[in-house]
Formats: C-alpha cells, sequence, structure tokens
C-alpha cells in the first residue's frame, strides 16, 4: 500500500492528533550538530570507480505544465556505466521556479519508494515557494523485485548515484542555478540514496536524509514493508540459505552501503529527520546511520514510517529552514572524485 493510500485511510482525528503532538511520548526531539566535529574521511579511489560514468545521450527536455510559480519540464538523459549493457535512461522534472533575482540554489529530490509521484511533487511544489530550483530524479525501475539477484540492489545504487550525477551536470550548466549551492533531500529508499549521493558527490553542498538507516541487509531483513519481505522470502528460498547467512550474502554483495560510505561525509553538510516508531526502516538503523553521519543535526519525529506523511509540512518547513540557512555558508571543497567512465 502506498504513503498516499495509508493516509487517506487513516482518521482525520487521528491525523489532526499526530500533527498537535497529543499523547505521551509524542514530542518532537531536536538534537543539534554535535560538538566538537568530526572530520570527513578520503572516499577511497575503488569507491569513486563505483559511481562513474559517461554521458551517453545529453538530456532534453520538453516544458509540460506553468503557472505564476514555476514551469515544470519533464527531461530525459542516458548514461554509460560500466559492466552494463547500453545506455541507462534517467528520468526526471526540473522544477524552475519564477521571480527569481540571479542564480539560485538547486534542490536534487529523490522521492519515497511507496509515496507515488504526487507526494514527490507536493514536495517539489513546497521546495519552490522557499526558494529552490527543484530537480525530481525517478526512481526508473520497481526495487527490490522478487526476480533480483543478490547483486542488483548494488547495481541499483551505483546506477542511481551516477545518474543524479549525471543531472548535476545537466543543472550546474544552467544560467539560472547557482553551481555553488546544488543540494539533495531524500525520504526512505530516497534518503538511503541521498545519503550515498551526498558522499560520492562533493559538488553537493548539503543534503537532506529523512526515514532512512544504515545496513540495508538487516533492514531488509527486519522490515515490515511488503515488497521488502517478499524479496526476502523468495532469496530464502532461491538459494536455501537461513535468515543469518541470507544476511551475511546480501551484505557482502553490498559494499555501497550508507554505513560504510557515511565517514566520509562532513556532519555539517547534512541533516537527518528520523522516525521514533518505525517499522518499515526500524530505528535503531537510523540511530545507526546517523551516529556513522558524525551525530550532524537531526529532528525526531514521533511517528511511524507512513504515518510520517501527517507530518509533510512540518518536515518540509524545519528542512526549507535548515537548506536556507546552509545556502548562506560558503561551500566545503573537497576534493573533486573521479567523474566520468566509459566509452565516450
Amino acid at each position: 500500500m502506498t504513503a498516499i493510500a495509508r493516509l487517506r485511510r487513516a482518521p482525520l482525528l487521528l491525523a489532526a492528533a499526530s500533527l498537535l503532538g497529543v499523547g505521551p511520548g509524542c514530542a518532537v526531539h531536536h538534537y543539534p550538530l554535535t560538538q566538537p566535529l568530526r572530520g570527513a574521511a578520503p572516499l577511497a579511489g575503488d569507491v569513486q570507480t563505483r559511481f562513474a560514468y559517461a554521458l551517453a545521450d545529453p538530456a532534453v527536455t520538453t516544458p509540460r505544465w506553468e503557472d505564476d510559480e514555476v514551469t515544470i519540464h519533464e527531461g530525459r538523459l542516458a548514461i554509460e556505466l560500466a559492466g552494463w549493457e547500453g545506455p541507462q535512461p534517467i528520468e526526471f522534472e526540473y522544477w524552475e521556479g519564477k521571480q527569481r533575482r540571479g542564480p539560485s540554489p538547486l534542490l536534487l529530490v529523490t522521492p519515497i519508494l511507496g509515496g507515488g509521484k504526487e507526494l514527490a511533487r507536493h514536495n517539489c511544489r513546497d521546495f519552490v515557494r522557499a526558494g529552490f530550483h527543484v530537480l525530481l530524479a525517478w526512481r526508473g525501475t520497481k526495487v527490490l523485485r522478487r526476480s533480483w539477484s543478490l547483486q542488483e540492489p548494488e547495481r541499483f545504487f551505483r546506477k542511481a548515484v551516477a545518474g543524479r550525477r549525471a543531472l548535476l551536470d545537466w543543472a550546474e550548466a544552467r544560467p539560472e542555478v547557482d553551481p555553488r549551492r546544488m543540494m539533495a533531500f531524500g525520504i526512505s529508499m530516497g534518503g538511503i540514496l541521498t545519503s550515498l549521493f551526498v558522499a560520492a558527490e562533493p559538488r553537493l553542498h548539503s543534503g537532506v536524509i529523512a526515514l532512512a538507516g544504515g545496513d540495508v541487509p538487516g533492514i531488509i531483513r527486519s522490515s515490515t514493508e511488503g515488497r521488502l519481505g517478499e524479496f526476502w522470502a523468495a532469496k530464502r528460498a532461491e538459494t536455501g540459505l537461513d535468515d543469518d547467512a541470507l544476511e551475511d550474502a546480501l551484505r557482502a554483495a553490498m559494499p555501497s552501503d550508507p554505513l560504510a560510505l557515511a565517514p566520509a561525509i562532513d556532519p555539517r553538510r547534512v541533516f537527518v529527520v528520523t522516525t521514533r516508531y518505525d517499522e518499515v526502516v526500524p530505528p535503531r538503523f537510523q540511530q545507526r546511520l546517523w551516529e556513522a553521519l558524525g551525530r550532524p543535526a537531526r529532528y525526531d519525529i514521533p511517528s511511524g514510517h507512513y504515518s510520517g506523511v501527517y507530518y509533510l509540512p512540518y518536515i518540509t518547513a524545519i528542512v526549507s529552514r535548515w537548506l536556507r540557512s546552509r545556502a548562506e555558508v560558503l561551500p566545503l571543497a573537497p576534493a573533486a572524485p573521479e567523474r566520468y567512465a566509459g566509452s565516450k
């Protein structure tokens, strides 16, 4: 069931109670950036190579909608990746905000796994109103299908991060975009991808990681999300492994886990939103990622994973406020990683 469907089925009184923080243990907890700060570890060369790419087909965009706030363009480009056959398409929407004075910050949004397009577009509208141009990167495939091999999640992560890096190539050349202030935001699976994206791409000034965790094999094994449970059951039947052995096998096949790449991120560059009663990404995995990131600024919301939709206006407000404050800070300048691979 999608997040929107769950929201429609929920009683309005429960939604109101959640928004107002009614009930025991319902306060939002704020954790400021931990002091003293830890530094960012260099990203190893072999890790940089995982996310290298070559542009196969340049971006083509078509205006699809316009009002007094924004022009929305549909777009598509293609990249080449080592180990993949043929060009890989990357589809996106570009929300070009109007009434800007000079180059403005850009926010690349990666949506939730089950939230549908309208929920993501609702986020985009809010971020445009907060002063950002927005790139909405579509997933491009159904994630964690039962037919996926144990190696496929890692391949998906590599393609997704490389594709978002290619989108930055396109965006930073646009005159209305400030290339010094390109940022990223992701929820759930989008948050997991955003944590990898921020680690792999030094051009990203800042990133927001929401409702996400580290140790993806452990999350898949523990999650109550139906799609993750179906993938896990299918792999158990296919491999004949018990739960512990399957978790170890998936972990070995997935070196690009957020916990592995988090030390390469300066904690000043990220902001984290967690959910206290989450059964899709259980809180212990969210806590582990936050700690691996160096305990950056964090808001902990008293909700589950999908009931966090009730808090979406609040989350968008605090995220926008943090992003605007970060936009006033001069960008950090880590060394640029390997940028391209392939034949073009």
